[in-house]
């Protein structure tokens, strides 16, 4: 029994004998599970190249702003990764969006 068959959600295989996915996400690229958004409801963390493009903010002025205390603080997910609570960067937008009225 290989690792598919174990799992709720598996089929056997598909009509060229390869095993089925255990779930739709499986078979999916990671650029295409990132566009589709976070699989916990509650949100997800962002890296710096995802803060970015959200923002249209260089590197630099977001770390200038948090510095300031004036963008959303980032947390510690490893040793050496970085990343921005989903939520609070886009709180952070909106409250750009409603001083610009």
């Amino acid at each position: 029994m290989d690792y598919t068959q174990k799992h709720d959600g598996a089929g056997g295989e598909d009509e060229r004998g390869e095993a089925k996915p255990v779930n739709a996400l499986h078979s999916l690229t990671t650029a295409q599970r990132k566009s589709r958004g976070s699989v916990l409801e509650r949100g997800r963390f962002l890296r710096i190249n995802d803060v970015v493009a959200i923002t249209g903010l260089s590197r630099a002025t977001i770390y200038r702003l948090i510095d300031r205390a004036d963008f959303p603080r980032q947390f510690q997910l490893t040793k050496r990764a970085i990343g921005w609570w989903q939520a609070d960067v886009e709180a952070w937008v909106e409250s750009r969006l409603g001083n610009a009225a």
